[in-house]
């Protein structure tokens, strides 16, 4: 890491001096970060997604939950964000911040399924789903996270 700071950010010391002589590059890197990450949060959500995009088109039929919904939202950001700014996020980060946004969809469904039933089956056997690939892959990101 020290090599490649020197080569590549000609020595640069601190963080915030990288920020600011060397902006271009910096902006790659969060670039680079971001479209590295982004499969990483896929698989660890997976089937996840189907009712986080459901919840959130249907955000209009929720009123009980709905500052849950936001806040979980917003805690999930300031979680990604920040973290892109100075690494990729790794399947292992990924997991870290899958509460919030598991419970987005699981309590939104609850509540829109008090309506049309299909959306609480719907987010439980994605749920399931997910647990279920996630552990096909158990023993791989258990050996693997820290250094793939």
């Amino acid at each position: 890491m020290e090599i490649a700071r020197i080569k590549i950010f000609g020595g640069a010391s601190s963080f915030p001096e990288i920020v600011r002589e060397f902006p271009t590059l910096y902006l790659d890197f969060v670039g680079l970060s971001a479209a590295r990450s982004l499969p990483n949060i896929v698989n660890a959500f997976k089937l996840m997604l189907i009712p986080i995009a459901i919840v959130f088109f249907r955000q209009k039929n929720i009123q009980r939950n709905r500052f849950l919904l936001w806040g979980g939202l917003i805690a999930s950001v300031c979680v990604i964000v920040p973290a892109w700014l100075v690494i990729y996020l790794r399947l292992r980060y990924a997991v870290k911040i899958a509460a919030p946004l598991i419970v987005i969809p699981l309590s939104g469904s609850m509540e829109l399924g008090q309506n049309k039933p299909r959306y609480k089956k719907m987010a439980w056997l994605c749920g399931i789903g997910t647990i279920a690939w996630g552990l096909l892959f158990f023993g791989d990101m258990a050996q693997y996270s820290h250094w793939k």
